[in-house]
């Protein structure tokens, strides 16, 4: 997302929502974003970032915490 994206009220209501109900996030960050000349928050985490963001929920699902969560059952059909 860009920063004009991130500024909506939607968008941060929704984060915030998310966030209240336990849901970790990586990002955004702040910085060059790859429209040219978009600078601001709103750039995807560095890769390193996500992994040591998921190594520690991964540690904490070892320390009885859930690390994924399902919201809905999936039912998938084979292609015809």
């Amino acid at each position: 997302m860009n920063p004009h994206m991130w500024a909506n009220p939607a968008t941060r209501r929704n984060v915030a929502t998310l966030k209240a109900d336990g849901i970790a996030m990586v990002g955004p960050n702040a910085g060059e974003m790859a429209e040219r000349g978009e600078l601001g928050l709103g750039r995807m985490a560095e890769p390193l970032e996500i992994v040591a963001a998921a190594e520690n929920l991964l540690r904490d699902a070892g320390a009885g915490k859930p690390a994924c969560r399902q919201t809905r059952d999936r039912h998938l059909r084979p292609d015809p």
